[in-house]
C-alpha cells in the first residue's frame, strides 16, 4: 500500500500515514481524528496531536516518593506530584490503587522528594525492591 500525504495543520505539521499503521501511531503518539475525508483520502484519516486529556503536569514540577501503610498493614510505594491529593484518591471510594482498594484506609508514613518523574521512578523501585524491615528502617530513619 503506498503512502499519502495528508493537508497540513495550522501548526504547519504533515504527516505521511499508511492505513496499517494508524491505530497504532494514533495510540502510541496521542493523536486524535480531526476529520475524515474518505473521498479525498481514502482510508486515511487526518489527525491531529493533542495533549492526553488526564495526567497532566509540569516537567519542572516537584515529584514524591511516598509509602502507605494499608489496614492490613501492608505497604503500598507509589510517585506523585500532589500528595495530599494523591493519598484522597487512595482513599476515597472510586480511585486510588487497584492494591489499594480492598485495604482501605491507607495513612501516609513515608514520603521524600524528586527532581524528575524519572528521578522518582528509580527511588520508588528502589524502595520497592526493600523487605519489610528495610522499609521500616527507612521509616524510622526519616522520623528520627
Amino acid at each position: 500500500m503506498s503512502e499519502t500525504k495528508l493537508p497540513s495543520w495550522d501548526n504547519g505539521t504533515v504527516l505521511l500515514l499508511r492505513s496499517d499503521t494508524l491505530c497504532h501511531l494514533a495510540a502510541v503518539e496521542r493523536l486524535y481524528v480531526k476529520e475524515t475525508e474518505p473521498s479525498k483520502l481514502g482510508d486515511y484519516l487526518i489527525m491531529d496531536r493533542q495533549p492526553h486529556p488526564q495526567r497532566k503536569y509540569e516537567p519542572s514540577s516537584i515529584w514524591y516518593v511516598y509509602i502507605v501503610r494499608c489496614r492490613d498493614s501492608s505497604y503500598y510505594t507509589g510517585i506523585t506530584t500532589d500528595l495530599t491529593r494523591r493519598l484522597a484518591e487512595h482513599n476515597s471510594v472510586h480511585g486510588g490503587a487497584r492494591y489499594t482498594r480492598p485495604r482501605r484506609p491507607v495513612t501516609l508514613i513515608y514520603y521524600e522528594t524528586a527532581s524528575s518523574r524519572s528521578a522518582a521512578s528509580r527511588r520508588e523501585y528502589q524502595i520497592k525492591q526493600l523487605t519489610v524491615h528495610g522499609k521500616n528502617s527507612l521509616v524510622r530513619q526519616k522520623k528520627s
